[in-house]
């Protein structure tokens, strides 16, 4: 199952790590975990992490490394959690001789040489933890490679909050937590927040809209975004606000796409139950069966989006 990946790691001296645009913690502890264990198991190989430093979880891990073309053309390119081609963050990954890729999403589509996709797992850092399995016991990698990965695993299941998350999520995540990192220190650096997001996060809660058929649906634009001093990716996590919401069954986050397109938002779909991602993927997006995304949306767009919501939430409430 793993043994192509392997054997291509093997084979390069060089080895350049790529993930997604926008990078969220899964991302960033799949990419920095892998290439930490990477360092300790092949110590004589080269590892770089490519990718912009714009994500909600910047500060709990290392910048990018800054890379050249000629260098990225010699490695192996490897992905993680990242769907797509149009998403992976560098498009210079695709310089490379030989492609691989990790991911978890059920929405993924075919792009690198060798890939190992479990769209059963929770976060991509899952799949990187059964990558390491097969390889020797998890309980041996270093302590920063393991806090990286425990850091993406708690980031996508919203500490094993979702419904994806389940026993196995668990048994990985106690695999890497035997290494002896503070369990405490990494929940709190996963979900801390400055003082301005705290705040947009209580002026969001006053703009939740709820419809009789148990949808919650709020949008977030570029007035309340300045309003606050926070930028796009501050923002992304405010979808999960309406999960503690007990008398709903789907909710929307719509945020405008200030930057690449002004006027339309982009939006992030979860469900206790209801499929999802078959929505998203009709708007031009996609994800997994309880969280997808879709992007660019102008404002009648969303609105054909929340219909069709109800239309899915009546048909999943009448089983």
């Amino acid at each position: 199952m793993f043994s192509q990946i392997r054997d291509c790691i093997e084979s390069y001296d060089t080895i350049t790590i790529f993930r997604h645009i926008k990078p969220d913690g899964d991302a960033y502890g799949s990419q920095f975990g892998l290439a930490t264990y990477l360092k300790y198991r092949y110590p004589n190989k080269k590892i770089y992490c490519v990718g912009s430093n714009e994500g909600r979880n910047a500060g709990l891990f290392p910048e990018a490394d800054v890379v050249s073309d000629e260098l990225i053309a010699s490695s192996l390119a490897i992905s993680v959690d990242t769907s797509t081609k149009d998403r992976v963050d560098d498009q210079r990954m695709f310089l490379a001789k030989k492609t691989c890729k990790f991911d978890h999403h059920d929405s993924s589509e075919p792009y690198a040489d060798h890939e190992v996709v479990f769209p059963k797992q929770s976060s991509c850092a899952e799949v990187i933890v059964k990558f390491i399995e097969s390889i020797e016991p998890v309980e041996n990698i270093p302590v920063q490679a393991a806090t990286y990965l425990y850091a993406g695993i708690i980031s996508d299941t919203q500490d094993f909050s979702i419904t994806t998350a389940n026993y196995e999520s668990l048994e990985l995540a106690g695999k890497l937590a035997r290494t002896g990192f503070s369990l405490s220190e990494v929940h709190y650096l996963v979900n801390r927040q400055p003082a301005k997001i705290f705040q947009v996060t209580s002026a969001f809660r006053a703009r939740m809209q709820f419809t009789d058929n148990h949808i919650g649906y709020g949008y977030c634009d570029k007035a309340l975004m300045d309003e606050y001093g926070v930028e796009y990716t501050d923002c992304k996590d405010l979808v999960n606000q309406f999960g503690i919401v007990g008398d709903i069954e789907a909710w929307v986050l719509f945020i405008e796409d200030y930057l690449e397109h002004p006027g339309e938002f982009n939006a992030s779909l979860r469900s206790r139950g209801c499929i999802v991602n078959k929505i998203a993927s009709r708007y031009g997006g996609g994800g997994h069966k309880q969280a997808a995304g879709t992007k660019a949306m102008p404002m009648e767009k969303t609105k054909e989006l929340l219909k069709e919501l109800d239309a899915e939430v009546t048909r999943y409430l009448s089983k």
